[in-house]
């Protein structure tokens, strides 16, 4: 058997190539998709530790004895420790903090690499050395160069001192969003760690058991479990570290899918070529289950020799794809610096490839086992068997056609599989493209969405410190002055007030979402709760207070917000005139009640605001659970509502609350308010950031609390990231695309091939070469005709289903049909299966009458 199958190698050299063509390209795709997936989360395991720190629990309120028992635990790896030393009042309620904390500690809370944290100099040794990070510097007004002095007001010493500044470090992404200052000063020799106000930050040596090694030594410091807090994200990271997500499992059956068709296809001409051949190895006292293991030997060496050049091929496009595959694998944009081969990507395309060949054998097994060894040596696969009449009936109501239509029908009636395997095939392609195109239109909106809601929809970002006066903020003058200055592209700004909304129990639809936000440190100790009960309630309407933000959206801030409505308008010159407000309802997934929206407030609805007519509104005003007669009440109506934010206010209630955004006309006629506390600036291409970030501070650096950062860098990284997932998308398409197109042309090929004896017929009973043509042309005409149909009504289908799978997941997704894909995959149906029957119908024509009859090639 092993003989015969190298000859029939040999003999079809074609087919044999196609079909190593087709399982290199799968065992690619698969060792390509498996490394990419394991090192793009390494990749994200990294990313994490950048971003958030590389450590894996905080412990809080540790006095010298338990700080001690860290040092000397055998389960930790790294470990940190550091304590609050005092703090430098920005505004009444925002600091800068000074922190005294060994290296350990910046390096753990920052970056998971040595070096990367260091900018410039080194990091501090002596008591009068300071580290900063350098958009802090910014903040402070002092020049980012190391070796300068920095003069700090000390709140709770009461003095001034000059500090050394040694290091500067790299900007924490999240720290500058949520604009948290740190300042650090070095610990010490045999510092002693007294009273509870120090932590420790800790690496455990065992990583992927972070929650078992943090319950056991929580044990032996009998700490509280108030007072530790996990890297949670990390945590989740490394769990997806160690497992194949479900997206890249689904890749692996589609691409099962697609290999066996396509190979099937192309091996199937190859059975119908050497039938004949078979049929006299039957009649010559050969089994079928020795054909069996023929195909068997046969699908195996082509294996073994396409599986190592997968390999190959795999690791190479692995390699030439990590660039680009950014956060395809991932919830967050990440950088690929070293490819992670698993032992996965090895095994995975065995198992495919087997998998193929022995569902392939199965269907050349029941093809076989229906016909006799005569039927095989006349090369006739059961024809004969199909009912004549019925297919008589059925194409009796067809006189009217010409006969080359009818003979066309009739075939697809006698060859119903055949015709639906060509449809099946052709549709599987297009419908793969389509909705490949539909998540990247969703991909890209989502990426926008986010971009919005960390604060990346713009170059350059100005704010105010939380807490700030109301008289603090940038003027409409020097608004103005700054959309003056060269390489300023266009500017948006939004005016911000901390406020209270004030409902009844009937407009909660998540309660449990408000019980869990309300149980978090920061809302349970800073604010006193973010939905709490009204202590003074005069009626039921008003029996809940909901503290939020409310804010004032300039025409063009309000244009752009129209992305994210959901229900009701945004009528920016309405909205100018009449007490109209749009409301922002948070929709997180995982609820308990599975409700879109945390609050069930409509279109139409009266809602009242309450505000401070205080100069500021400090923490202590927050934890009041009540409105005194220092608040402003104002009613508003619900004309829309959104899911989303162009910006947050960093601080309150962040994203957390139902938002209230008004005109800033509205804004400033009922808040007094004039300024605006939130200002994205775009610049023009080509300017030089950091010229042009100088000239703005310029403007803005007299104002008291006003923060000015330099997104540039962040927002390129982001879009490099999220621009490269599509191009690894696509690949990806493309390659299965490909081979879809692939397994077209074969199945129409074998389809016609399998119907030669026919055709030889029709030439010999007169049928002209032209008329022939004309034939094979209507054939290729009505399959792209009734498979354009198919991918039109399957793709809308499965566009609406992830439509609906997402509209939980991401930002205000939308339901778009595709118009531009349809028409261009119905083209290129069109072309594949006419230029395919066409090119079938030149070489029957250049086949001799009498071979075709006998049906030899």
């Amino acid at each position: 058997m092993f003989k015969l199958s190298l000859k029939y190698i040999r003999y079809y050299k074609k087919r044999a190539f196609s079909i190593l063509i087709g399982m290199i390209l799968s065992v690619a795709v698969i060792v390509s998709i498996t490394i990419l997936n394991k090192s793009a989360n390494q990749a994200d395991v990294d990313r994490v530790k950048y971003d958030g720190g590389s450590y894996n629990t905080v412990f809080k309120n540790l006095d010298n004895t338990r700080m001690k028992k860290i040092k000397k635990d055998k389960s930790i790896k790294d470990r940190g420790f550091a304590g609050y030393y005092d703090s430098v009042a920005l505004s009444d309620d925002f600091y800068l903090y000074v922190i005294r904390a060994n290296t350990e500690y910046i390096k753990l809370g920052s970056s998971f690499d040595e070096s990367s944290f260091i900018k410039e100099g080194r990091y501090p040794k002596n008591d009068n050395e300071i580290a900063v990070e350098e958009w802090v510097l910014n903040v402070l007004g002092e020049e980012p160069k190391a070796g300068s002095d920095v003069k700090l007001k000390l709140k709770d010493r009461n003095e001034e001192k000059m500090y050394k500044l040694v290091g500067i470090l790299r900007d924490r992404p999240e720290f500058k969003r949520t604009m948290t200052l740190q300042v650090f000063l070095p610990i010490p020799y045999n510092y002693n760690f007294e009273g509870n106000t120090n932590v420790a930050m800790v690496t455990f040596k065992d990583e992927n058991s972070i929650n078992k090694s943090t319950a056991l030594l929580s044990k032996k410091l009998n700490i509280k479990s108030d007072d530790i807090i996990k890297n949670m994200e990390l945590i989740e990271v490394y769990k997806n570290l160690n497992n194949i997500d479900k997206n890249t499992v689904f890749s692996f059956f589609i691409i099962l899918a697609v290999s066996f068709i396509v190979i099937y296809g192309i091996y199937s001409i190859s059975i119908l070529q050497r039938i004949s051949e078979y049929g006299i190895l039957l009649a010559v006292g050969s089994n079928k289950k020795q054909l069996i293991g023929i195909t068997l030997c046969e699908l195996f060496v082509l294996s073994a020799v396409s599986i190592p050049a997968g390999y190959l091929l795999g690791l190479i496009g692995s390699k030439l794809l990590s660039g680009l595959v950014g956060n395809v694998f991932t919830e967050g944009a990440v950088t690929i610096r070293k490819l992670v081969i698993p032992k996965e990507a090895f095994i995975i395309p065995v198992v495919v490839i087997v998998s193929v060949i022995f569902m392939i054998t199965l269907a050349i097994y029941m093809t076989i086992s229906k016909i006799s060894p005569i039927e095989a040596i006349r090369k006739n696969l059961g024809r004969e068997k199909v009912t004549r009449k019925k297919i008589h009936k059925k194409a009796a109501p067809m006189s009217n056609l010409s006969v080359y239509s009818v003979i066309i029908i009739r075939n697809i009636l006698s060859n119903s599989k055949s015709f639906l395997m060509i449809v099946l095939s052709i549709s599987i392609a297009g419908v793969l493209f389509v909705n490949a195109s539909y998540l990247s239109f969703m991909e890209r909106r989502q990426a926008d969405n986010i971009a919005d809601m960390i604060g990346y929809n713009s170059d350059y970002k100005i704010n105010f410190v939380p807490g700030a006066k109301k008289t603090d903020g940038l003027s409409s003058e020097e608004l103005e002055k700054i959309k003056s200055l060269k390489g300023v592209k266009n500017l948006s700004a939004i005016q911000t007030i901390y406020s209270r909304l004030l409902t009844s129990r009937v407009h909660i639809s998540e309660p449990m979402y408000f019980e869990d936000i309300n149980s978090k440190p920061y809302i349970k100790e800073i604010m006193n709760g973010m939905l709490v009960r009204n202590l003074k309630a005069t009626d039921k309407s008003e029996e809940y207070i909901l503290k939020n933000n409310m804010y004032g959206y300039d025409d063009k801030s309000l244009d752009k917000l129209k992305k994210y409505l959901v229900k009701g308008e945004i009528d920016v010159n309405k909205m100018k005139k009449e007490n109209i407000a749009v409301i922002r309802i948070p929709n997180p997934i995982n609820t308990a009640n599975k409700n879109p929206y945390v609050a069930n407030f409509k279109i139409g609805d009266k809602i009242r605001i309450a505000f401070s007519t205080k100069g500021t509104n400090s923490e202590e005003d927050w934890k009041v659970n009540y409105n005194d007669e220092s608040y402003e009440y104002k009613e508003y109506t619900v004309g829309g509502i959104v899911n989303n934010l162009l910006d947050y206010d960093n601080y309150y209630t962040t994203d957390n609350s139902v938002d209230v955004v008004l005109s800033s006309d509205i804004f400033k006629r009922d808040t007094g308010i004039i300024q605006y506390k939130i200002i994205s600036i775009n610049k023009e291409r080509g300017i030089n950031h950091n010229v042009l970030n100088n000239k703005i501070k310029s403007v803005i650096e007299k104002k008291p609390g006003v923060i000015l950062r330099d997104l540039d860098k962040e927002i390129e990284n982001f879009n490099i990231l999220n621009k490269n997932k599509q191009r690894f998308m696509n690949a990806i398409v493309m390659v299965l695309f490909i081979m879809g197109v692939f397994n077209i042309a074969n199945n129409i090929k074998y389809n016609i091939a399998s119907r030669m004896k026919e055709f030889g017929m029709l030439r010999a009973v007169g049928t002209t070469d032209e008329g022939l043509k004309g034939m094979f042309l209507r054939e290729g005409f009505l399959y792209g005709a009734i498979s354009s149909m198919a991918v039109v009504i399957f793709g809308v289908l499965v566009q609406y289903i992830l439509y609906k799978k997402y509209l939980t997941i991401y930002i205000n997704p939308v339901f778009k049909i595709q118009w531009r894909e349809y028409f261009f995959i119905i083209i290129v149906n069109f072309i594949i299966t006419i230029l395919t029957t066409y090119l079938s119908s030149v070489n029957i024509r250049k086949t001799a009458v009498v071979n075709m009859i006998r049906n030899n090639e």
